[in-house]
This record gives structure tokens, sequence and C-alpha cells, in this order.
């Protein structure tokens, strides 16, 4: 068979993982996840022209840690190209095909007649719960699994004999921590593998050095150019969202049973089988001075994309938000060297290279047939749900009020901010510098912040931002807002006389009821459940 049939062969069935993608995302089409909104609103208002802001005339607060994802969705909008919730899907599908066509285009590489094996990563891609949630979410999760394999080829072909790559493998170095902030992580693969390779070294410290000079003309101008933006347009080093999150630690890399939950997400019970063979493996060649610098990137790119997973805090969001990558090098390892079996001489290696392979795709089955199932059972605060209570509902309610400029605190933003007609206040703190630092830190801070210098005309809360906002234990918020509709769990009975918290809490001021409260309130109790905000138990 020629090389451009073998070519045509892999490009027919690369279209299998492409296609099992789509269809195990398809019943997800009508999800994004709320967070996701928050770039919407950002990539909108820059594209209007009203600056990056999260609404028309709102302060300048950074409240995306993904700036590379938020100018690309405010490049389509600016072309008139973005629908929700289509535009995200489409722009999914088109990354992750993408991605599945470098990593199988790679496995081939200098391995003509290749095909099955080329694939296989893509497979077990498409059929992970984790990664298919999470790159059709509307986060940046796809940019991301795209650059990341970007940058191991690159880094592979760089460090070998192509030197012109050293700069472009910094440049995506770049554009991966602009697309994540654990994604400058990155930056240090070039000069790992660069380093652990002879070749590099037959040109003294000079040429290694110079090489890595071009690695950091690549990496520095970009990633360097938006620090300085972000500190001149915004007034931080940092993103606003570094302040209103939990902070990654080192400590996490000793949680063992966090590793194990990883490993077995892969494809559960022969995730740590998998794992052993592949760090054992490694390590052989390594000794025998077998492991060629496409196995060393791939290896440097899997170990600091499972060093980002641990160093970051158990998200609540599930599903393994910030393992995308780990999961991409993972079954991208292990279709390599799957791929190195079965072009191993002799039967027996090509034998193990099926056995392996099926091994894999039962496990892969087994974990996330249940697990996609269950995700789908219930998907994790929808954007289309927020759009709808706190966007059109409160719209709904603030045109029940003789209030100029009505405005709105709420915890959930995303589809709050793309349709909500109130100046919207944010109560996680992502789009608030205030509210970051005060929240769970300073609660009469943040007291005076809200009730003296935000005064809200609506408050929500619920679940943990009831406790960590604890107005209810605020007098001065029981004389200025007046319930809309609350509901209160069980008595609390915890040592010290702890108050009970409310479980959902709407909120409205009393002065912007009138001076017919009691009517006023009552028609917008009934204008809440005309809206249909009352069969709302959670979000």
């Amino acid at each position: 068979m020629t090389t451009r049939a073998h070519a045509l062969t892999a490009a027919i069935v690369l279209l299998f993982p492409l296609l099992l993608f789509a269809v195990h995302a398809a019943p997800l089409r009508g999800w994004l996840i709320d967070d996701a909104g928050v770039s919407f609103a950002y990539a909108r208002t820059l594209a209007a022209g009203h600056g990056f802001v999260s609404q028309p005339g709102a302060a300048r607060v950074e409240g995306f840690s993904n700036p590379l994802w938020t100018l690309a969705l405010a490049a389509l909008f600016r072309l008139g190209l973005f629908d929700v919730p289509w535009t995200p899907k489409l722009l999914s599908l088109a990354l992750v095909g993408a991605t599945f066509a470098l990593v199988s285009a790679e496995l081939r590489r200098d391995r003509p007649g290749i095909v099955w094996p080329a694939v296989l990563a893509p497979l077990l891609l498409a059929a992970s719960t984790s990664f298919v949630v999470w790159t059709t979410s509307g986060l940046e999760n796809p940019l991301l699994a795209l650059l990341a394999a970007l940058s191991c080829t690159l880094v592979a072909r760089s460090t070998g004999a192509d030197r012109r790559l050293d700069a472009a493998a910094g440049a995506t170095a770049a554009l991966l921590a602009l697309t994540r902030p654990d994604g400058v992580l990155y930056a240090a693969a070039f000069p790992l593998v660069l380093v652990s390779s002879p070749e590099a070294w037959r040109a003294g410290l000079r040429g290694l050095g110079g090489r890595l000079a071009a690695h950091a003309g690549g990496f520095l101008p970009l990633l360097g150019g938006y620090l300085l933006f972000r500190h001149a347009y915004f007034g931080e080093w940092v993103p606003n969202t570094y302040y209103a999150k939990d902070k990654p630690s080192l400590a996490f890399l000793l949680d063992a049973q966090k590793w194990r939950d990883l490993l077995e997400a892969a494809a559960g019970s022969v995730a740590l089988p998998a794992a052993a063979l592949l760090a054992g493996g490694a390590l052989l060649l390594l000794y025998r001075r077998r492991l060629d610098l496409r196995q060393r990137a791939l290896a440097v790119h899997l170990s600091l994309a499972a060093l980002g997973y641990m160093v970051m805090p158990l998200d609540w969001m599930g599903e393994y938000r910030f393992a995308t990558a780990f999961f991409l090098f993972f079954y991208w390892a292990l279709a390599e060297t799957i791929a190195m079996l079965w072009t191993a001489e002799g039967l027996e290696p090509r034998a193990s290279a099926v056995a392996f392979a099926l091994a894999l795709a039962a496990g892969s089955a087994m974990t996330h047939a249940p697990r996609s199932a269950a995700f789908l059972s219930g998907p994790i605060v929808p954007f289309a749900a927020v759009a709808e209570f706190y966007g059109n509902g409160f719209n709904h309610l603030a045109e029940q009020l003789p209030v100029p400029r009505p405005s709105l605190l709420a915890p959930d933003v995303g589809g709050t901010l793309y349709y909500s007609r109130l100046r919207v206040y944010d109560l996680v703190g992502l789009c608030d510098r205030t509210t970051a630092r005060t929240l769970t830190t300073d609660t009469a801070a943040f007291h005076h912040y809200v009730l003296e210098d935000v005064r809200p005309t609506f408050i929500h809360v619920h679940g943990p931002w009831a406790g960590w906002a604890a107005f209810h234990k605020s007098e001065r918020f029981k004389q200025d807002y007046v319930a809309i509709r609350e509901t209160w769990g069980p008595p609390e009975t915890a040592e010290g006389g702890a108050v009970p918290e409310p479980k959902w809490g709407d909120y409205v001021r009393r002065d912007a009821l009138g001076p017919r409260l009691d009517a006023a309130l009552a028609a917008l109790q009934q204008a809440y459940a005309a809206a249909g905000m009352s069969r709302f138990q959670d979000l």
C-alpha cells in the first residue's frame, strides 16, 4: 500500500473517534456550564466596544482566567458568528477533531502502515466521560487539549533536528498559559526534554543556551505582553479569580487517594496496571538508552499534566475538570506503547498489543458508561437554568418595580450576565474585586460593601453562599430587605448556638417596593410565581 493510500485509510479511520465523540456528546447538546457564560459576557462586551468588562459600564475586573479563550470568543462575536449553545459546541467539535488528528499523526509518524493503534488514543478520549463533558462545556478545555497536543509535538520535533521550531514551542507554551493558569507548567517541557537529550549537549553549552533563548523568545513576549496589559488595564498581576477561588498546593501531591481516583477515572480497574506498565517501560527504555525524543516529550507532558491536576484543589464541578490534559497524555502514552508493540518484530508483541488494547477498551467502557449516565441525569449548574432564573426571572421582577436602575447580587453569574438587564454583582467574587477579598475572610467589610456601598435591589443566596454571606446575621440586612421567598432547613444545634442558615433566599430592598410595602411585596411574589421561579430548588 502506498504512503498516500495509508494516509487516506488513516483519515477515514480517524472519523470513527470523532463520530464516537459526537455521539457521546449529543445528549449534552443543550448543556453548557454556567461558568462559561462569564467568558461569553466578557467576550460580547469587548466585541461591542465596551472594553474588557463583565457588563457595559462595569468596573475593570478580570473575572475570567482563560484570556485566550475569551479573546477567541470575542472574535466570533465580532464576526457575528456566536450563538448559544451552537457556537461553543461546534467550536468544541472542530478543536477536538484537530486534537485527534494531531495525536493520530504523531502516533503514525515514522511508522508506515500503522492504522488502528494510531486511533486508539482518540477513541479512548472520545469514550471518556470527563473529556467529553468538559470539552463540550463551553469552557476552554478543547482549546487547552489542542494546544497541549501541539506543545508535545513541537517539543519532540524541535528538540530533535528541527531547531526552527524552538520559538514555536515557546509560543505554544505561552498560549497554554493564557488558556488556563496551570498551563504555564508546560513552559518547562522544552527545557526538560532538551537537557535530557544527549544530542543537544553535543553542541556545547553555548548551543544549548541559544536554543533555550530561542524558546524563551517565543514564550516571553506573548505571556509577558499579556501580563503587562493585565497590570495596566486591570491593575493586577493575577486575575481576580485568584482571590475568589481556593489556591493550588503542593501538599496535594501527597494525597494517595487523589492519585488513585485520577488513575481509576481514566480506565477503571485496568488503569493502575496500565500506569505501572507505562512507568516501568519508560524506565527500562531510559536505562537502555532507547527512549527517543517523541517518548521523552510525551513522558514530560504527561508528568506536567499530572502535576497540574494534583496541585489544584478538588473541583466542586466534578468529573475531573482540571484533568483534561492528563487524560489526553495518559491515553496517548498508552497508545504509543501499543504502537511500539505492534511494530515490533514477532508474533508475541503484536498479540500483547491487541490484548492490551482490548483490556483498555473494556476497562474504559465499564468505567465511563455509568459515569456518563450519572452526569446526564443531572448536569452541573446548567447555563440555561441560570439564565432562566437569574436572567429572565429577575428581569421580569424588576419590571414590577419603579426603580430606574435595578441591580442583583447573586452567586451564579454566567447566564445572569449574558441575559440580565440589571446591574449584576457577583456574590462569588469572580467579577467583583471587593467580594473576592472579603466574602469568606471579613464579614463586616463584606456587609459594609454590599449593604452600604452597593445596595443591590435584589439579593439571592442559596447553599454555602448563604452561610458565607451571612446576611441572616446582619441587623442592617433585616432592616433594609424583605424576603420574596425564603426556605430554611432544620434548626441547627451546633456548639455555640449556631444561627440557622437559609437554604434558599430571594430578597428585595424595602425602599424599592414603595410606600405600600405589603401590597407591592404580594404583587412581586405573584410575579415571581408567574415567572416560574418557584420551581427552582437548587442550581
